[in-house]
């Protein structure tokens, strides 16, 4: 009797030689890079293999910025997070969508990554400061808190703005009848 089969995500090959083809790496050095095999490379390359989230991380770590996380283990479509606020400008996506585009381009702009997997069936997030191994996850409700959070400031922000202009409009036609 043989290993049980597992199922293999057909993204994840296509998008590890895109990667690869990338580096203009020949199969051999990149699995070098990455500390595998080029059997085992070939094997995640050609879908008889699934590509786990250690080597997903080492070829993200290898290759820094050259594509999300969620896009290389085939979780979604968007290869960097510029391309997740470009679907999500273009496209008027939904509101839960629109929020992880939000904290991701936040993220990106204040210096940490965030991802997410799965563990034990439940979603969960992934925040790391760049250039350092320090890490922190969070659960979905944790993560949708945390972006309501911040739309609540943002908001609040936005609203002392409008309140400044309108005071000062206030205050030039009250100045202006002065005259």
């Amino acid at each position: 009797m043989g290993r049980p089969s597992v199922k293999v995500n057909p993204k994840q090959g296509k998008r590890v030689k895109e990667i690869k083809k990338e580096t203009g790496l020949t199969q051999k050095e990149f699995a070098g890079r990455i500390f595998i095999t080029q059997q085992t490379l070939s094997k995640i390359i050609n879908g008889k293999a699934s590509l786990t989230n250690n080597v997903a991380e080492k070829i993200l770590e290898e290759f820094p910025g050259i594509c999300r996380l969620e896009y290389l283990l085939g979780l979604d479509d968007f290869k960097t997070a510029n391309d997740i606020a470009m679907s999500a400008f273009f496209s008027g996506l939904s509101t839960q969508h629109d929020m992880q585009t939000m904290l991701v381009t936040a993220a990106g702009l204040l210096g940490y990554k965030i991802g997410c997997y799965s563990e034990n069936d439940e979603l969960i997030w992934r925040i790391v400061r760049r250039n350092s191994d320090i890490s922190a996850k969070i659960t979905r409700p944790e993560f949708y808190a945390l972006g309501n959070e911040i739309l609540d400031f943002i908001g609040f922000k936005f609203e002392q703005i409008i309140r400044s202009a309108t005071n000062n409009k206030e205050q030039e036609a009250t100045h202006g009848n002065d005259s």
